[in-house]
């Protein structure tokens, strides 16, 4: 029988329910998955396709876990953390915060010095999105970002701001 081989979890739904965005170490959602990973996902239910969404730059499949998944009310962007450092260019091998923009095709790192261990936001449609990252390699306050995806670039940080820790970042 068919069936999936491995855990599946985290769903989240888009705006009107077509998508499902998940977190997957099946093997056998894809030809090709031989990584037995945490893989990121999108199942269209009217279309009944999977789409992997944690690819990496070069089509394949990720070289870390992906995980915790968030997708836009459209369904065109999914938020997603990655140990992998092949999803972009210029990446380091730990824990990072990726969107994909699944129209377009394309990923973008949101962080590269790795996520404050806080849930990030975003807007239904997908244009913002509020994080709290770190400083610098040496400087590990929390800070607060916010990244606009139609600018494809970061909008908005609190690091001038000579307040203490920040432990939330929320859009309101």
């Amino acid at each position: 029988g068919g069936g999936v081989n491995g855990m599946c979890s985290e769903p989240a739904l888009n705006g009107d329910g077509r998508y499902v965005a998940y977190t997957s170490q099946a093997d056998n959602l894809l030809t090709g998955d031989t990584m037995r990973r945490l893989d990121v996902f999108v199942f269209d239910l009217q279309s009944q396709t999977t789409e992997l969404v944690s690819v990496n730059r070069f089509g394949g499949f990720a070289n870390g876990h992906s995980h915790s998944p968030q997708i836009s009310q459209d369904g065109r962007f999914v938020l997603f953390w990655s140990k992998a450092n092949d999803l972009a260019e210029f990446v380091p091998l730990k824990e990072n915060l990726f969107l994909r923009d699944r129209w377009a095709g394309t990923n973008y790192t949101l962080t590269t010095l790795g996520v404050a261990q806080m849930q990030p936001v975003m807007t239904p449609d997908g244009r913002y999105i509020a994080y709290a990252g770190y400083a610098s390699l040496v400087d590990f306050r929390s800070l607060v970002y916010v990244w606009d995806s139609r600018l494809a670039g970061r909008i908005y940080t609190n690091l001038a701001t000579p307040a203490a820790m920040t432990y939330a970042a929320a859009l309101t």
